[in-house]
């Protein structure tokens, strides 16, 4: 657990390849203080991130007001991930491709002719792509438990992936790596007006513009 001086949080989203940030679903001040920090972490360490509006309900992100100005694209949940596999067949000529399921666990992929000189072991490669992060940055979740049922994330991955972990409530557990934890702020806006204050940072025009149309709701 560390304390929340800009050097602890910017020494976390510097070492990280994708940041998540994700909010739980709590309307318009919490979420446009989501993605002015998107905004933030994108023009001060150019970080791919990803806005993360945690709900099962993704009609909830349509019921949002018509005209938040939204910079990327809210989702609704954490990016699925997908096993791409990549065969080499030069010198082999391929006919038929099937693939089906032989039980509940195992999928079949089923190519037609090999002759006896393919070596799976140098010609078959794969990856996973998608829905890696290094860091998760959470606003208004108050517990690992909480995070692991508002989105796809398995336990292992919520202990041993670093999170800054920012709340107004006094009951959040303080599971982050660094906790912002502030129960006297009137909004997560003012939290954060108050940290970019600390951190130096003047907002840009669309960060101030995320910021203005929340305090104005």
């Amino acid at each position: 657990m560390t304390l929340d001086r800009k050097e602890h949080i910017a020494e976390l989203i510097k070492k990280a390849n994708k940041v998540a940030i994700v909010t739980a679903p709590r309307g318009v001040d919490i979420l446009a203080s989501a993605m002015a920090l998107a905004e933030y972490i994108d023009h001060e360490y150019n970080k791919k991130n990803d806005v993360i509006y945690a709900t099962k309900n993704a009609s909830q992100i349509q019921e949002l007001p018509h005209d938040f100005p939204a910079t990327k694209k809210i989702l609704n949940d954490i990016e699925k991930r997908t096993l791409k596999v990549k065969i080499n067949y030069a010198g082999t000529e391929i006919e038929t491709i099937d693939y089906y399921k032989e039980d509940d666990e195992t999928l079949i992929l089923d190519i037609k002719p090999i002759d006896g000189k393919f070596k799976p072991e140098e010609r078959i490669k794969y990856e996973v792509k998608g829905g890696k992060y290094d860091l998760y940055i959470t606003l208004g979740i108050e517990s690992l438990e909480e995070l692991e049922r508002n989105i796809s994330i398995t336990k292992e991955e919520a202990e041993n992936t670093d999170i800054i972990n920012i709340d107004l409530s006094k009951d959040n557990k303080r599971y982050g790596k660094v906790n912002v934890i502030y129960p006297e702020a009137d909004s997560y806006v003012s939290l954060l007006l108050s940290k970019f204050g600390e951190w130096n940072y003047t907002p840009n025009k669309d960060v101030s513009q995320m910021l203005l149309f929340a305090l104005t709701r």
